[in-house]
């Protein structure tokens, strides 16, 4: 016998979701899928429901609903939670410990804007998030509801905050009959590690790179974001990069490496020529930064993707960029925004995409680059 799950209803006036342990019996309510009237049950027994009246024809939305309606039930269910400003808290395990990792979910104010099926650009493909918390115009953070289809994390953005929730477990936590002051929500995603675990590891590989293990082959990525390296720690991993000879993906952002940071990494990078991805964004590198940085892009011919933005290079530091634009033959992401390019400088970087596009039409043809010419970014 299958479990029995507590779905929601449309209130027939605000047509706003409405689940059954805050349902009001003044109201009236229309069940989500065949819109006829059902109605709550709230006895001291079991658990509140909703059900519908009597019909020949009856509808199975809440006696046995299939895959697809239990996750729209979800959606509504974690939307109307946000939107009625319910304190949650989500519980996430680390993949490689047992610390558990708690956040909470800043409460929704004018400025915020709770969606469903919300599209964004991923990767250069639209994603859709199940509900996305919106503030101030931004994607805060996404929230994945699982009923059978687990979301892969490789489509979904690294820089931003998502949790995955059980659909049915979800469901069955909120319909208790007495109503919580604070929700915790476990978050199932089984690939993500705590701080402490990725920190453990950079080490590790730090110390591996300076000949502690001479198998170095397996590492094809190192994270640092975030951990406000600085520039000495900048200058350690700058040492350690000659070594991991297949490294792929290279971030350093946010870290306050400067200038100095910026000169160290760039004089290694001649040695990764298998990176694809490399961000420095938010570490004040300033024009001599950029330009260290610069020189050593034409030995990195694999590089996909470049992320500078926020770094405060002002009009020199965005023509040397520009000028190493034609030597970079895959790359097809460039993020330089915020960093005080002006006309001149968003100029420069337009003229090399389009000599970038002369001298390898058919590879970079679709180069995208988020800066706007005229607008002093």
């Amino acid at each position: 016998m299958h479990q029995l799950l507590h779905l929601g209803a449309i209130n027939k006036k605000t047509r706003k979701y409405v689940y059954p342990t805050i349902a009001n019996k003044k109201d009236e309510y229309v069940c989500p899928d065949c819109d006829k009237c059902v109605f709550p049950r709230q006895g001291k027994v079991l658990r509140h429901h909703f059900a519908h009246k009597r019909s020949n024809n009856p509808c199975n939305y809440y006696n046995n609903p299939g895959e697809s309606q239990i996750h729209k039930d979800g959606k509504m269910l974690i939307k109307t939670l946000l939107e009625n400003k319910t304190p949650i808290t989500f519980i996430r395990k680390c993949c490689n410990c047992p610390h558990e990792d708690e956040f909470d979910i800043p409460e929704v104010d004018e400025n915020s804007i709770i969606q469903m099926e919300h599209r964004f650009e991923y990767n250069d493909v639209t994603r859709i998030a199940d509900v996305a918390y919106i503030d101030d115009n931004a994607l805060l953070c996404i929230f994945e509801i699982c009923n059978t289809h687990k979301t892969s994390s490789e489509n979904r953005p690294t820089n931003i905050e998502w949790f995955e929730i059980d659909a049915k477990s979800i469901i069955n936590m909120v319909n208790k009959n007495e109503i919580a002051s604070l929700i915790k929500i476990p978050c199932i995603r089984d690939d993500v590690k705590c701080d402490k675990c990725i920190e453990r590891k950079n080490i590790g590989i730090l110390k591996l790179a300076r000949g502690y293990n001479d198998d170095l082959s397996t590492i094809t990525e190192l994270d640092f974001r975030g951990k406000y390296i600085h520039v000495e720690g900048a200058q350690e991993i700058a040492s350690a990069l000659p070594s991991l000879p297949n490294l792929t993906r290279l971030a350093i952002d946010e870290n306050g490496i400067g200038v100095e940071g910026a000169k160290a990494i760039a004089s290694a990078l001649p040695s990764l020529p298998n990176l694809t991805s490399l961000n420095v964004c938010y570490n004040q590198i300033g024009a001599e930064g950029a330009k260290a940085i610069a020189s050593a892009l034409p030995s990195l011919p694999n590089l996909t993707r470049l992320a500078i933005d926020e770094n405060g290079i002002g009009v020199e530091g965005a023509i040397a960029i520009a000028s190493a634009l034609p030597s970079l033959p895959n790359l097809t992401r460039l993020g330089i925004r915020y960093n005080e390019i002006g006309v001149e400088g968003a100029q420069a970087i337009k003229d090399a995409k389009k000599e970038q596009s002369r001298v390898r039409a058919k590879a970079i043809k679709n180069v995208r680059c988020n800066v706007e010419l005229g607008t002093g970014v």
